[in-house]
């Protein structure tokens, strides 16, 4: 089951998606979350400032929908496993085919579900991600977390085709995702553009930049 918020704007052009973090998989390092939803959904804020017709792709067992099929680790170890991908990229497909193609748009957690979303589609225009996780191993390392062995690695993923537009943003000061982490990431992609922003962090404050990337959108 996922949560899901559409704005349904005129046109069927390009349908933007939005994809959360990961929230609060964990409490502490060593006690998991019993909910992970996130406190202040970013990309739901930044949807609110889209007029494209955008829908907001709530992750499995996020927001407290009572599915009986759930458990710790589809947040924690398997977040981004082949299950977790499949499930997403079903319910996208109930939307994409009204539509020209779509963009995934992923912030941190949901920037590795949007390249591994994007390497098995091919209605992807373009995608975005903000502080994403493109490499799930550099990231457990640098912050010295186990490393998520029933998840997929983005960067282990065939290269997206030339056509499709990425755009990956990083926040100068953010402590979680550095640029070194993403360079490998980026540097296998024919058409990534890696853009540090300066006076932004892991999650603050990217409202203030969102229009303009909108704007660089194919």
């Amino acid at each position: 089951m996922h949560q899901l918020y559409l704005n349904q704007s005129p046109g069927k052009g390009v349908l933007h998606i939005y994809i959360e973090g990961d929230g609060r998989p964990w409490r502490t390092r060593e006690s998991v979350s019993h909910d992970p939803t996130p406190r202040n959904p970013l990309m739901l804020q930044l949807m609110v400032m889209d007029t494209a017709p955008s829908l907001y792709l709530g992750r499995p067992c996020y927001f407290d929908l009572g599915d009986p099929r759930c458990s710790a680790q589809w947040w924690t170890h398997w977040r981004y496993s082949e299950t977790v991908v499949a499930s997403l990229d079903k319910v996208i497909d109930q939307f994409a085919a009204e539509y020209q193609g779509i963009a995934l748009l992923g912030h941190s957690g949901g920037g590795a579900l949007a390249m591994l979303l994007a390497a098995r589609r091919e209605d992807v225009r373009s995608v975005v991600t903000l502080a994403g996780n493109l490499d799930i191993d550099a990231w457990a390392d640098y912050l010295g977390y186990s490393r998520l062995q029933a998840s997929m690695n983005p960067v282990l993923s065939p290269p997206l085709a030339p056509k499709v537009q990425q755009l990956h943003l990083i926040g100068e000061s953010d402590a979680i995702i550095r640029p070194s982490m993403l360079a490998r990431a980026v540097a296998l992609q024919p058409s990534a553009e890696l853009r540090v922003i300066p006076d932004i962090d892991h999650a603050c404050c990217w409202q203030k930049v969102w229009l303009q990337i909108l704007a660089e959108l194919k």
